[in-house]
């Protein structure tokens, strides 16, 4: 079984589905609307808003990295420590390991007699077990998972063949340490409601879903290279159009899209805006792939605030 770190945002490979679980997890889970920003250095998936007293510091996260991209920018450490209050998707430690397992066992399983076998069309029971025994795992051991979670499994599965630790995702060491130092901590969605939004689809939906991730899973690899050297580069524009480029090959997942992504920016960034009302420095770690894009974070908040992108 997967273990679950709450941050559910890298949800879906070259596909929109892998794409959209992986962003969703890595959600996965990217239009740059920064300006005023710094003319020297390498620029960072950070960005600075000030209004009046109160500060907020956005981080884009990747929920999964390699060793080797640690240490992180001592500009992107100096926006932690210059922060008062530490704001993520989910809190990590809000809930028990079992309140976690419920939840999943709840919206990711079947009771007997129930089946994934009989919930899934041939063509994806197919693919299903194609991959099951090209990849040597056990037989019947995605039986009694969804469509969905079985997805999001591959996904996590793939990744780390790829070498990426969620121990090591950018939400998770600052949560980690926030926690360590005793610092404020506030979550923008629950565990449950990330959960139930992907969980959500219809049975046509999540059988395509998983179709999608099973035809796109070889390509994980090389998908996460290219989203995570876009992350290093601060291309929010450009981490937002490889999640969206092959759209036309699953049009039927674009409203799954639209769910992970830009209805979620919008309630985010109205709790974003939030901040800016009061006096104190904030530092708001959400995933990369919700900064860019017409419906993205930068755009969002650049609408009503000058949004600066910060710089090695």
């Amino acid at each position: 079984m997967i273990k679950w770190h709450g941050a559910v945002q890298f949800s879906s490979g070259v596909s929109i589905s892998l794409k959209c679980s992986f962003c969703f997890l890595l959600l996965l889970v990217f239009a740059c609307t920064s300006s005023g920003s710094q003319l020297e250095g390498k620029p960072l998936s950070l960005w600075q808003i000030d209004h009046g007293e109160a500060r907020v510091y956005l981080l884009g996260s990747v929920h999964a990295l390699k060793p080797e991209h640690y240490p992180l920018s001592k500009t992107i450490e100096d926006a932690y420590s210059q922060s008062d209050i530490t704001v993520f998707e989910i809190e990590l430690g809000r809930l028990s390991s079992y309140e976690i397992a419920l939840i999943m066992q709840e919206l990711g399983s079947y009771t007997t007699p129930h089946s994934v076998e009989s919930a899934i069309s041939e063509k994806t029971l197919r693919l299903l077990n194609k991959y099951i025994k090209e990849n040597k795992l056990k037989t019947g051991v995605f039986s009694q998972l969804k469509p969905w979670m079985i997805s999001l499994q591959i996904a996590l599965y793939e990744m780390r063949k790829s070498g990426y630790d969620s121990n090591l995702g950018i939400d998770q060491y600052f949560q980690m340490k926030a926690q360590k130092e005793g610092k404020p901590i506030i979550q923008l969605e629950s565990f449950r409601e990330q959960i139930e939004l992907l969980a959500g689809d219809d049975k046509v939906l999540q059988d395509l879903t998983l179709q999608a991730t099973l035809q796109e899973s070889e390509t994980v690899s090389s998908l996460i290279g290219e989203l995570v050297l876009a992350w290093k580069n601060g291309a929010a524009d450009e981490m937002y159009a490889i999640s969206t480029r092959d759209e036309s090959r699953y049009p039927e997942l674009k409203g799954q899209m639209e769910r992970l992504l830009d209805d979620r920016n919008i309630k985010m960034a109205a709790k974003i805006k939030g901040f800016l009302k009061g006096k104190e420095h904030y530092f708001v770690v959400v995933g990369a792939l919700h900064m860019g894009g017409q419906k993205g974070l930068l755009k969002l908040l650049g609408d009503d605030f000058k949004v600066i992108q910060m710089y090695e």
